[in-house]
């Protein structure tokens, strides 16, 4: 029974990464800036989305990375 956890439990990671793939393509994708923003408010928030996205892609690298050490580490 232990076996057949492992082999879910690496399933899942798989699939986590898989998942955390795509997330960091669409995130990336929409990190660059758009138009010229009109005015200053525009512009504030323009650098918020920026800077929230830049927050969410860190956090996404360092859980990838995360598990795919778990994958390495696992006997076999």
């Amino acid at each position: 029974m232990e076996f057949d956890d492992e082999y879910q439990d690496e399933a899942a990671i798989r699939d986590r990464l898989a998942t955390i793939d795509r997330e960091l393509r669409d995130l990336r994708g929409e990190l660059s800036r758009s138009d010229d923003p009109k005015d200053f408010g525009d512009a504030g928030s323009e650098l918020a989305r920026i800077e929230e996205q830049s927050a969410l892609i860190d956090a996404l690298e360092s859980e990838k990375a995360r598990l795919t050490a778990r994958l390495t580490e696992r006997p076999g």
